[in-house]
C-alpha cells in the first residue's frame, strides 16, 4: 500500500457508503449511481496502485467453486479477512471507520477497527448479501482453502495467510452464520 492507494480507497469507501444503498434501493436514482461510479474509479484507482489482497482469494475460490457472482462473493469475504488481518490493519480500518461515517470521537483504535467489520457485516445484512452458510457446503473447506492460498492476490494480503488460515476464516464464518 502506498499513500496515494490509500487515499483513493478511502474515498471509495466514503462515496460506497454514501450511495450504494440507495443505487441498490432505486436503480433510478442518478446521483447514487453516479455516486457508485466515482466510488468504482477510485477504488479501481487503489487496487491498480497496489493490489485486491485476501478479499479476492476468498471470493474467487468461493465464486470458481460455486459459481457465484463475483461482487457478491467480495461482499461475503470480506468481513472474513479483516478480521484476520485485524492484528496487522487497526490503523486502516479505524480510519476505514471514518470513512463509512462512524463516529469514532469516542473509541480507540481498535474499537473503531471492529466498527469499521461491524458495518460491512451490518450492511450486507440489509442489502441481502447471502451467508456463507447458505452457499458452501463444508465437505469443500480444503478445497476452498487451497484456491484462495493458490490465488494470485494472496501475497499481497498484509498479513500472511497460508491454507490453514484460509480454512479457519471459513470455519469460523459458517460458526458465525450457524
Amino acid at each position: 500500500d502506498t499513500p496515494a492507494s490509500d487515499a483513493m480507497a478511502l474515498e471509495g469507501a466514503r462515496l460506497n457508503a454514501l450511495y450504494l444503498e440507495r443505487a441498490v434501493a432505486d436503480g433510478s436514482d442518478i446521483e447514487a449511481r453516479c455516486g457508485m461510479s466515482q466510488a468504482s474509479l477510485v477504488a479501481g484507482i487503489a487496487v491498480g496502485i497496489t493490489d485486491v489482497s485476501g478479499t479476492h482469494s476468498i471470493a474467487e475460490a468461493v465464486g470458481a467453486v460455486y459459481d457465484l457472482p463475483h461482487g457478491q462473493c467480495c461482499a461475503i469475504g470480506m468481513p472474513m479477512i479483516m478480521e484476520y488481518n485485524l492484528p496487522v490493519s487497526k490503523g486502516k480500518y479505524a480510519r476505514l471507520a471514518h470513512a463509512f461515517g462512524i463516529d469514532t470521537s469516542t473509541m480507540d483504535e481498535e474499537s473503531a477497527a471492529k466498527a469499521a467489520i461491524s458495518y460491512v457485516r451490518d450492511r450486507n445484512d440489509r442489502l441481502g448479501i447471502p451467508k456463507l452458510i447458505d452457499l458452501i457446503n463444508e465437505a469443500d473447506l480444503d478445497l476452498l482453502a487451497e484456491k484462495a492460498f493458490a490465488n494470485t492476490s494472496t501475497p499481497s494480503n498484509p498479513r500472511n495467510a497460508g491454507v490453514s488460515d484460509f480454512r479457519e476464516m471459513f470455519v469460523l464464518e459458517l460458526q458465525r452464520n450457524s
